[in-house]
């Protein structure tokens, strides 16, 4: 991906010289910290010549100079952060700027010394790993003055201590991960701690599964896995988190490096792209190297993704009698922990733990398997703007990385509660150049993006990960019935390639828009109200199976109906078919939101009974629940 693939050397776009730390942006562009010729090359999708964004080429200490730059990131203004290493500097290139501006330096009151690695949380704090002092440190924004977050004392083996760290990760929930690399391993610290934990590597040097030969470099996945560069042993290896059992190599496992495209030879720095694929500085080779990540075969333990791991017949029914997952089975509100009071969105995650925007309680419950009484995860129970409360929830999901995210309507923001917090962080809010109305829906797709449905502007909005901007991805025109057009748009729902689907409830349909695309396909509904089959009366949320097959929650039909990909056909109802509403097992009043879990049931908001209703898939054939 940048570099020549020889493994030769050079100073020209196309040629890298001992490259260091990488990053990969959310538009799957790539920036190289290409040490010895002293500058950031960034390349785009598909080029093999690189674009200069900082450095001369020439090294300095000038503002548009570098001297052994050996960290890179993005921030969330799209700014360049470099970790200027020899110089000992961390420089600011504004995004389009040849010229860098100052973060912080090294001077009596905040020693620096070289620099092995640049890393920017969630929360726009730079953390660069000091090689020299031992010690990784915290930069909060607008601070030239650091913080010690891991070691800091004598270089030596003592959990509270580092030996010549290099690479650092920080995750979401701001758990610190370091590259012990003379020590032979990884270190883990909770926040606030300066006593780490190992979770990789035994502290010996060597080639068995238990053991690193310079730990140079780590990133985590979303199921805490660690990744580890194994710059001796030039391989990749990872570890879960069942740290004794030791790591297993998944790149550069021939047991030899070299330049072949299946060798490395010093990996220096590794990073996840979007897409799940790994990227790779082979250094000694002087090139990136991107390694595709391939779909798990059979035996693999990695959990499904959600609903995307399903497999629903094309002949699949579900059994006409509902559970009681949440909420009174009589119909009845209430503001105990057994009770719901008009609640709203719902969640599923891959433990069957069951998450309810419990509107009118302004929290969020959530229901742990066989459990008919909530947890409080997300606000107080009274309305308000602080951060430990909402106002008209009306949206919820989980994130990659377990974290709560919420659309908390009435206050126009939307909030992440990190995982065991009750205290929120806003991702975004309503403001002149970012318009956020009532949002009645919100969904979370496998890259990490939120889209949230606007119902006052008739949009939905998408928001990449650390962006607080959203983009329009559906509607933001005046209301309307046209293909590019919505009138009160209420729930999305994203597929796994990026389609995304509307329930747009003033047309009395749902639209289906291909990635890129703001003109839409209507595939439910015929855009009058009714109840016959090919009819809806408002639309409320939609649910896409394996098969393309829609479920749309007919809120005033009090049905969930299923289209099929033939349109034209009309729908079919599935749950909730007696015709009338009201409070019995096999009624629903008023269904306001519906998910699939792990398992192809699929729970209902019935939100005129103030519970949720899990109704079991059946076979084909068959009449008894699975």
């Amino acid at each position: 991906m940048g570099g020549n693939s020889n493994g030769s050397a050079g100073s020209d776009l196309g040629s890298l010289s001992s490259p260091v730390s990488i990053f990969i942006d959310n538009n799957d562009n790539l920036f190289v910290c290409d040490r010895d010729n002293f500058r950031i090359l960034k390349f785009t999708p598909n080029a093999t010549t690189g674009v200069i964004v900082a450095g001369n080429g020439t090294a300095g200490n000038e503002s548009n100079q570098l001297r052994g730059p050996k960290g890179v990131a993005i921030d969330q203004y799209d700014d360049i952060i470099v970790a200027d290493s020899d110089n000992y500097r961390i420089q600011k290139f504004v995004n389009g700027s040849t010229l860098g501006i100052t973060l912080a330096s090294n001077s009596s009151i905040n020693p620096l010394g070289q620099m092995r690695d640049l890393h920017i949380d969630v929360n726009n704090n730079i953390y660069v790993t000091d090689s020299d002092n031992n010690q990784v440190v915290k930069f909060i924004p607008f601070s030239s003055i650091g913080v010690v977050v891991a070691g800091g004392g004598p270089a030596g083996p003592g959990t509270d201590q580092l030996s010549g760290p290099f690479g650092n990760f920080v995750d979401p929930n701001g758990t610190l991960y370091v590259a012990d690399d003379q020590n032979f391993r990884v270190m883990k610290y909770f926040p606030g701690s300066l006593n780490g934990t190992i979770v990789a590597g035994n502290g010996t040097a060597g080639s068995n599964s238990y053991q690193l030969a310079r730990s140079i470099s780590i990133i985590v996945d979303n199921n805490g896995y660690i990744y580890v560069a194994d710059y001796g042993n030039a391989r990749i290896m990872r570890w879960t988190t069942n740290y004794a059992v030791g790591g297993v190599c998944v790149i550069g496992c021939t047991g030899t490096s070299g330049t072949s495209a299946t060798q490395l030879r010093g990996p220096r720095d590794l990073k996840f792209d979007r897409h799940g694929n790994i990227y790779v500085t082979d250094q000694a080779n002087h090139r990136i190297q991107k390694f595709l990540i391939q779909i798990p075969t059979a035996g693999c333990s990695i959990s499904p993704v959600g609903i995307y791991a399903l497999t629903i017949s094309t002949c699949a029914t579900w059994n006409d009698t509902g559970l009681t997952m949440g909420g009174n089975s009589n119909g009845i509100p209430g503001s105990n922990l057994e009770s719901l009071s008009t609640p709203v969105s719902i969640f599923i995650d891959n433990d069957d733990n069951l998450f309810v925007c419990d509107r009118d309680n302004v929290r969020i419950l959530k229901f742990t398997p066989n459990s008919t009484t909530g947890i409080i995860v997300a606000g107080n129970g009274t309305a308000g703007n602080e951060s430990n409360q909402l106002r008209g929830p009306k949206g919820v999901a989980i994130d990659q990385y377990g974290d709560i995210i919420v659309a908390d309507s009435d206050n126009n923001r939307i909030q992440k509660f990190v995982n065991g917090s009750t205290s929120g962080i806003t991702l975004a809010s309503n403001s002149s150049i970012n318009p956020l109305g009532q949002m009645k829906d919100l969904h979370i797709d496998v890259n990490n993006n939120i889209y949230v449905t606007d119902y006052d502007n008739n949009q939905v909005v998408k928001f990449i990960p650390f962006s607080s901007i959203g983009v329009v991805v559906a509607g933001g025109r005046p209301a309307g019935p046209g293909t590019n057009q919505l009138s009160g748009p209420f729930g999305n729902f994203v597929g796994p390639n990026g389609t995304l689907y509307v329930a747009d409830d003033q047309n009395f349909r749902v639209m289906k828009y291909f990635p890129g695309s703001l003109n839409g396909t209507i595939v439910a509904g015929n855009g009058t109200a009714g109840s016959n089959a090919y009819q809806l009366t408002r639309s409320m949320s939609i649910i896409v199976d394996n098969n393309g097959y829609i479920y749309v929650a007919d809120y005033g039909n009090a049905r969930v109906m299923r289209w099929t990909t033939n349109y034209a056909a009309g729908g079919v109802c599935v749950i909730g078919c007696t015709g009338t509403s009201g409070a019995a097992a096999t009624q629903l009043r008023n269904p306001r939101d519906l998910k699939f879990d792990r398992h192809g049931n699929i729970y209902v908001t019935d939100q005129g009974n103030h519970r949720i209703q899990k109704f079991l898939i059946q076979g084909c054939s068959s009449k008894s629940p699975k």
